[in-house]
């Protein structure tokens, strides 16, 4: 029996151990996909370049105070609904632009924000407040660098959500720029590295989600979390054609010949066992795929 589940934070494990290529593709292309400098890199140079942490991954040490939930009851795939889409409990899409904040956009604008919303909390919540304590945590605040994910636990756990008004993302200032001015990369050091306040800390703590974490490693665990109404925090590693994504919103099987680029954390928030996909909800704007969502494929 599941414990606690009206304010559950659910989390995948996957395959790597770190977010680093998350970043927005630009207006361009994704071949003009920035690092956090602002400087273009070449199809050849882009692993090297934007693998500042690789992958995403759930290191389970230091939420030993948290509750594992108990996933072990039986729930066959013939007890499942076919289908399940919990889009319409979300916020708008946002865009995370040329940062490395997808752990932060998909936690608490994607998962956090749902689950206070079924509380009957509507409010918008910072994502780079996650994204600075836990780049704080991690010792790395001064690079536009991902985060791992289970880091985004302790400070979701330890601190709560504060509202995006106390610390707003500037989507223009991160936005592809090729040519950015000296003041504008001042600005972009300045709220890369901005330390939340006592007093923000301390608002944080009135918006907390976290009674848990669960251990899902299977698109069938997934499917029962989506199925009880509880959207997944998860990470993919991210190839060329996820990139060009159309407005379909159908995701592509990688090819063998693809780039992978890293990993990148996003939200499944529903499933369709006819198509078998899950719907996904993404931080790169509305441009992007099926109005900012799209279908993952289950072999993928």
């Amino acid at each position: 029996m599941m414990k606690k589940t009206s304010y559950l934070l659910v989390a995948l494990i996957s395959l790597t151990s770190l977010v680093s290529a998350c970043g927005s593709p630009t207006s361009d292309s994704f071949e003009s996909l920035q690092t956090g400098q602002n400087v273009q890199v070449s199809s050849t140079e882009k692993v090297s370049s934007l693998s500042q942490k690789m992958g995403l991954g759930l290191n389970t040490k230091g939420l030993a105070h948290l509750t594992e939930v108990d996933q072990t009851e039986a729930v066959t795939n013939a007890s499942l609904p076919e289908k399940v889409d919990l889009r319409a409990g979300f916020s708008p899409i946002y865009n995370q632009q040329n940062t490395n904040a997808c752990v932060g956009f998909a936690t608490v604008g994607g998962l956090g924000e749902y689950l206070m919303r079924k509380k009957g909390v509507k409010t918008a919540f910072s994502p780079r407040f996650l994204w600075n304590m836990g780049r704080k945590l991690e010792k790395s605040l001064d690079q536009n660098v991902g985060m791992y994910f289970n880091d985004a636990v302790k400070v979701i756990d330890a601190y709560g959500m504060l509202p995006e008004e106390d610390l707003p993302f500037n989507e223009k200032l991160f936005a592809y720029n090729p040519k950015p001015t000296q003041e504008e990369l001042d600005q972009q050091k300045k709220d890369l590295t901005e330390v939340p306040t006592s007093k923000m800390i301390q608002e944080a703590k009135k918006y907390k989600v976290s009674q848990g974490w669960v251990n899902i490693n299977s698109v069938h665990a997934m499917k029962k979390a989506l199925s009880k109404g509880f959207p997944v925090v998860f990470g993919v590693n991210i190839y060329d054609s996820f990139y060009k994504t159309t407005a379909n919103g159908v995701v592509a099987v990688p090819k063998s010949t693809e780039v992978n680029h890293g990993g990148h954390a996003i939200v499944a928030v529903g499933y369709d066992n006819a198509k078998r996909q899950l719907i996904i909800r993404n931080s790169w704007g509305t441009q992007w795929g099926d109005k900012g969502y799209a279908y993952l494929p289950y072999e993928f």
